[in-house]
């Protein structure tokens, strides 16, 4: 789960330089569907309900769009990632799953904390605009993009150790490759 694709489920107002992406996607819906605009809407509905809030791995690898910013710890329920969500979870700014996707400003201390309690050794995140696709900025944190020109990615073989951020922002390679022929 993401932070724009929860904003537009449960109403949350975001904008991202064109305009209020509500009001786009909606727009959007009616163009491409027109009467079955609103089947459609709740199919994506029930869709983006049933995304996880994060995949761990067994090797010790965590994915997620993000983490909850650091001074949000101390209130946020960490067990939220291993129940079914409710209602409450998405609620704007103070629900478990609203901030789990709209954190930033992770640092050392929070990744530490949240590493032991979940038994993660290296998290990938993707909610931070990183110009050339991959960064390393602590340890046990890779920042991954996809959505841009910069866009890189990574394979991990998930029956070996998980390797550090470093290693792992070393491997990566650019989006564009992957396709790409030896012509």
């Amino acid at each position: 789960l993401a932070n724009h694709e929860l904003a537009q489920v449960f109403r949350h107002p975001v904008s991202k330089g064109a305009g209020d992406n509500l009001e786009l996607f909606d727009a959007g819906l009616d163009w491409a569907f027109g009467d079955d605009a609103s089947i459609v809407d709740e199919a994506i509905g029930r869709f983006v309900r049933a995304m996880p809030l994060a995949i761990r791995c067994a090797n010790g690898l965590m994915l997620s769009h993000s983490l909850p910013a650091p001074h949000e710890l101390a209130s946020f329920d960490s067990g939220v990632i291993d129940r079914l969500l409710v209602d409450k979870d998405y609620t704007l700014r103070t629900g478990d799953a609203w901030r789990m996707v709209w954190g930033r400003g992770w640092d050392s201390a929070l990744l530490a904390t949240l590493a032991a309690r979940w038994n993660v050794r290296t998290f990938v995140l993707g909610h931070a605009l990183v110009e050339h696709g991959a960064d390393a900025p602590f340890p046990n944190l890779l920042l991954l993009n996809t959505d841009h020109e910069g866009a890189r990615v990574v394979a991990v073989n998930l029956s070996e150790d998980v390797p550090t951020a470093n290693e792992l922002m070393f491997n990566s390679v650019p989006l564009s490759s992957y396709g790409a022929t030896d012509a």
